[in-house]
């Protein structure tokens, strides 16, 4: 892609899952499983999973010995739910569960299936399960602080099934697991390759948790992401820290000047879309899901200092 790809994300839990169109979402961007996973066996042990050190306070999981039986099985359902065979998907699925019961991965993808279709309960069960299984290998040496990376390919199940409970607790209404469950996420993979810092930036302002979203935002200053990126000045306007505020969002809104418009309008209307399933950093698309998620945080007096701060730097 060049250096478009410096201009596009995958959108994130904004998106609702009832929305998801599985025939338009990329195999490589969405499930990450077909990357060329180096699959570690040389620690494996049958029904468990285990983790090993890769580096100081850096850690790999290790999965049990009878995933390497449903590989094929595994790769071809998840194919099967790229190209939009949702019921073949499932089915391929739901027998490599059957075969390898803690299979992480295959677990979040019956997960997904599942929420897509409305059985909330049932794709929150399947998440736990996943969850509960990674968990499973998390020994006493690992310390608070210690790293799970994105960067082991062997992480990301845990990684992503952990997101996939995280999100589906939050839209439960159990704010308080959902933030823990986010927490751990960023401290396991400070990167954040899943974008989770915006979801704990709206949770923190929902619960007021004001100081908690400034020291989130300060760790990624001049983030890609608007959540963070306009979550940082607002919530130091809200701390009563105008000058720090005032200074800040002048460089935010040269940066990403529709969020701001978007945030002014009376009425808002969802764009077309020009990528399904992607969101291009710097589009109206990309406004429009920021007033969905952070718009009911600008009262009217934010909204008034951030029309001001705009007005001394019209574009």
């Amino acid at each position: 892609m060049g250096n478009k790809s410096k201009n596009i994300k995958k959108k994130k839990s904004s998106v609702k899952k009832s929305e998801i169109d599985f025939s338009q979402m990329p195999i490589s961007d969405v499930f990450n499983i077909l990357a060329g996973s180096n699959r570690n066996k040389q620690k494996e042990k049958e029904g468990s999973w285990m983790v090993e050190s890769v580096g100081d306070h850096q850690w790999m999981f290790v999965e049990p010995r009878e995933l390497r039986e449903v590989y094929d099985d595994f790769d071809y359902g998840c194919i099967l739910l790229e190209e939009g065979e949702v019921t073949k998907a499932e089915k391929l699925l739901r027998k490599v569960v059957r075969k390898a019961p803690l299979h992480i991965d295959a677990l979040h993808h019956l997960a997904i299936i599942q929420d897509v279709k409305g059985e909330t309960e049932e794709a929150r069960k399947l998440w736990t399960k996943g969850v509960e299984a990674g968990r499973s290998a998390l020994t006493k040496k690992i310390k608070p602080g210690d790293l799970f990376e994105w960067g082991w390919i062997e992480n990301r199940p845990y990684l992503r099934c952990l997101d996939g409970l995280a999100t589906r607790t939050l839209q439960d209404g159990d704010t308080a697991q959902a933030m823990s469950m986010f927490e751990e996420l960023l401290s396991f993979n400070p990167n954040d390759n899943q974008g989770v810092r915006e979801d704990l930036v709206e949770i923190y302002l929902e619960q007021n948790e004001l100081k908690k979203a400034v020291e989130l935002c300060r760790k990624y200053k001049d983030d890609i992401l608007v959540g963070v990126s306009y979550g940082y000045p607002l919530t130091l306007f809200k701390l009563g820290k105008r000058e720090q505020a005032s200074k800040m969002i002048k460089k935010v809104i040269k940066k990403s000047p529709k969020i701001a418009k978007e945030l002014f309008k009376k009425s808002h209307k969802k764009p077309k879309s020009e990528m399904p399933g992607y969101l291009a950093v710097g589009s109206w698309d990309e406004a429009y899901i920021y007033w969905q998620r952070y718009g009911k945080f600008w009262d009217a007096e934010a909204l008034e200092w951030l029309r001001t701060e705009a007005n001394k730097n019209p574009k």
